[in-house]
């Protein structure tokens, strides 16, 4: 069963160790088109409430899509780059490694949030 975008938006993550990395991304509309329109693509890398939320959007579903992979993708070198050289997670499991783990929603406020479970959450759990 999916859940709603209110059930994620109260869902709490708490004794995260994660606080100090840093990450970015940007992505290219024109080439991230393909890709939006590719069920298996969208399958591995968003869920349905992220989905419903992208087809929704005044800024268009490939605009939001994009947004949110690229938010992925910046969650992902933050975990990655927290803390010190010794104790940097790896979260880059490869390179086609599904980004369903990490989701992005809507706060209260409206502002993104991050949402992590599975893999994701436990590497940045340390």
């Amino acid at each position: 069963m999916a859940a709603s975008l209110t059930q994620l938006q109260e869902q709490k993550i708490s004794g995260s160790s994660f606080t100090d990395g840093t990450g970015i991304d940007v992505e290219d509309l024109a080439s991230f088109e393909k890709h939006a329109h590719n069920p298996n693509f969208l399958e591995r890398n968003f869920n349905d409430v992220e989905l419903a939320y992208c087809r929704q959007s005044s800024k268009g579903f490939v605009a939001c899509l994009a947004g949110k992979w690229c938010a992925k993708e910046a969650v992902i070198k933050a975990i990655s780059s927290a803390g010190d050289a010794s104790s940097q997670s790896n979260l880059w499991q490869s390179p086609s490694s599904p980004l369903k783990d990490i989701c992005i929603v809507p706060s209260p406020s409206g502002a993104p949030a991050v949402l992590l479970s599975g893999y994701a959450m436990k590497e940045a759990n340390g």
